[in-house]
């Protein structure tokens, strides 16, 4: 049996891979709170300042704006479309279900 393959020497190795295990792993985990630290700091600084995100829009008319108005909220076809003026509310829906 030669010297190098003794358990003392097994012993010995294994105990000095694990000080170094244990040195990488203070090294990942400081890494990873320093990390940890500029995501929240970004994120705060996002939420102090709403409008980073914001784009510029363009200035528009009066006109413009009842036209983007009306292109937005149309109503969907067929919906209400029976609707006369002077019905309640009731009126129109029992029209509708019908």
């Amino acid at each position: 049996m030669s010297v190098d393959d003794s358990p003392s020497k097994q012993i010995a190795d294994l105990q000095k891979r694990l000080v170094e295990l244990d040195r990488e792993r203070a090294d990942v985990r400081a890494a990873l709170e320093q990390l940890q630290r500029q995501v929240a700091a970004s994120e705060a600084q996002t939420a102090t300042s709403p409008m980073a995100d914001a784009v510029a829009s363009p200035v528009l008319s009066n006109t413009e704006k009842i036209a983007l108005f009306r292109s937005l909220f149309r109503g969907r076809p067929g919906v209400l479309t029976s609707y006369r003026a002077g019905l309640t509310v009731a009126e129109r829906l029992a029209r509708l279900i019908r």
